[in-house]
């Protein structure tokens, strides 16, 4: 076969073949892994101390001192679907200032993540943390966590009750029912 119609078979099947792709990146491989590594909901969660934090309040993780229930979101600046999420945990901070938001990146370099903290401003208003040694790589993977961004929300007695995309709606209910067990 030649001419415009080999062009278009070739031209319609890599579309098939990206279309293939992108369904397994984003759809097979996501629920491929959770079943892997489902989250260890109900376990307590060991406290993390040692972070730098760089912006807000400095906490232990889980905040259980304090006994509020605690929100640790595994993030990084270079990260579009992350940058994209912070202007909602700032709305979800705000609405919900009983409890403890840590955004926690595990990038080496300190002054990229400053700078990028001092250019977003107050779009990004809560606890932000650096954890260049990795304290956070635990509880990320007993929480199923396998990429950025990724949010676990732990009760008031530090157990984790809830793990997964800060977008997602279910994690807002989520915050809404630990506060209710407080």
């Amino acid at each position: 076969m030649s001419g415009p119609l080999a062009w278009l078979f070739w031209l319609v099947k890599n579309i098939a073949i990206m279309f293939a792709v992108m369904v397994f990146a984003n759809v097979i491989l996501p629920q491929l892994m959770k079943a892997l590594n489902p989250p260890q909901i109900g376990t307590l969660v060991k406290p993390i101390r040692g972070l730098k934090f760089l912006k807000g309040r400095s906490f232990t993780i889980p905040d259980v001192e304090s006994k509020r229930v605690t929100v640790l979101e595994n993030w990084a600046t270079w990260c579009g679907p992350c940058v994209r999420g912070i202007p909602h945990l700032t709305e979800l901070a705000k609405r919900y200032p009983d409890v403890s938001f840590a955004g926690v990146t595990q990038e080496q370099d300190e002054s990229v993540v400053q700078a990028f903290i001092d250019k977003m401003g107050d779009e990004m208003d809560y606890s932000v943390a650096v954890d260049p040694r990795g304290l956070t790589k635990e509880v990320v993977a007993a929480s199923g966590g396998m990429g950025i961004p990724h949010a676990i929300l732990m009760d008031a007695k530090g157990v984790m009750v809830w793990a997964g995309h800060p977008m997602d709606a279910k994690f807002e209910e989520a915050i809404q029912s630990a506060l209710k067990a407080q």
